[in-house]
């Protein structure tokens, strides 16, 4: 009786007294009434319900979507309802039908796939399923949930850096440069087709005249500038958090793709922290950690205390926020011997929007705070310190009107 419903329970007594009122037919439907409670408390325990969950892929950027394919199989020995719902995070959207079923009968067979969109940038596991069985009266109810877990990843998506208007030093810029620091030039390593961005003297003329095409040279890597990406979500609102790791992993991809070793600082507690390294692998893995769910986190000052202690010297530090007082300035000055070069990316009053978004239609003021930091940027900039106001995907700053 571990599933028989308490409006069930007031319908037998109720046939119980009846029949004992009545008696004849009474007694009749009692004894089936007895029969067909029996058999679903015995048997609605035993049916067995199997299910399976795969999914198109495991990462994915904010706004794009996958596929979530499951199978469910089961059996009873008894006719039973059964309905079933796949549950999903609150912003995995399915944007496809068949995340619902009911069926009646002795077995259940279904396989079917639903397309999600990801709405948030996260770390989610989908493939949860709710099974609602019944008999047929609705006496007895039973729930049951699959626990066929698979994880996804939801990264940033990824931003052009030259439409942020962010000064890039070598070697981001380094193909308007004749020499690039990074590169190793005592050994050529292989040679390429030349494009307008590559510098007369990166031509291979042996090559060129012997394939009939301008030819390049191409060098192996030598020691790198490392890249440090430091994000201080610090009681941030979850757009804020989207737009920030978005810039953060557009700084990733950037260096890696210049082959610079780089890593992520993330304020939260425990910090979160990556080695200095190169390759798509580890790139995947910063974009893992930039898609972790942020609870605890440091105040903005041991913050920026804590990233001079997490850093190899003569580093360049990306340091992301939403807005600046002249404390935490002045704790930015304090770590600058340990870096050659910090960029300040401000992301003010939440206005930043993506490049396939609509721009808002108001005209942005600048906080106090920017106004403050853009008065001393000609000192800040000798001291190798540049500041990148950000506000609806426009690079707005005191100076440049």
């Amino acid at each position: 009786m571990k599933y028989l419903k308490k409006g069930s329970k007031i319908f037998l007594l109720a046939v119980i007294i009846l029949s004992l009122i009545f008696g004849g037919a009474l007694y009749t439907l009692l004894f089936i009434s007895l029969i067909y409670i029996v058999l679903y408390a015995v048997f609605i325990n035993k049916v067995s319900i199997e299910s399976f969950t795969d999914v198109s892929t495991y990462t994915l950027t904010l706004g794009s979507s996958f596929d979530l394919k499951y199978f469910v199989s089961g059996n009873s020995v008894l006719p039973i309802k059964i309905s079933y719902e796949v549950l999903l995070p609150y912003y995995l959207i399915p944007i496809s039908s068949g995340n619902k079923g009911k069926f009646f009968g002795r077995n259940i067979s279904v396989e079917n796939t639903i397309r999600c969109r990801g709405n948030r940038r996260g770390t989610y596991n989908v493939g949860e399923i709710e099974f609602r069985i019944s008999d047929p009266l609705a006496l007895f109810n039973r729930i049951i949930k699959s626990d066929n877990l698979k994880t996804i990843f939801v990264f940033p998506n990824i931003v052009p850096l030259e439409k942020l208007k962010i000064l890039l030093s070598d070697p981001f810029e380094g193909q308007k440069a004749k020499y690039r620091i990074n590169f190793d030039y005592s050994y050529v390593a292989g040679v390429r087709e030349y494009n307008p961005f590559d510098p007369v003297s990166m031509i291979h003329w042996k090559q060129t005249a012997h394939r009939g095409k301008l030819m390049v040279k191409e060098f192996d890597f030598s020691a790198s500038k490392k890249i440090y990406v430091a994000l201080n979500l610090h009681k941030k609102s979850k757009r804020f958090q989207d737009n920030a790791t978005s810039i953060a992993a557009s700084v990733i991809y950037y260096a890696n793709k210049f082959h610079l070793p780089n890593a992520i600082i993330v304020n939260s507690k425990p910090l979160i922290v990556s080695l200095p390294k190169t390759g798509e692998y580890h790139m995947l893995e910063n974009f893992k950690l930039l898609s972790i769910s942020i609870d605890e986190s440091f105040e903005t000052l041991e913050f920026i205390q804590k990233i001079s202690d997490n850093v190899d010297f003569g580093s360049e530090l990306f340091y992301i926020d939403k807005d600046m007082n002249l404390d935490a300035l002045e704790e930015i000055l304090k770590i600058k011997k340990n870096f050659s070069k910090i960029n300040i990316i401000l992301l003010v009053d939440d206005t930043f929007v993506k490049p396939n978004e609509k721009p808002p239609s108001y005209y942005f003021m600048e906080p106090a705070y920017v106004k403050r930091i853009a008065s001393v940027e000609d000192v800040l900039r000798r001291e190798s310190i540049y500041f990148y106001p950000i506000f609806g995907n426009e690079y707005l700053t005191v100076l440049e009107r």
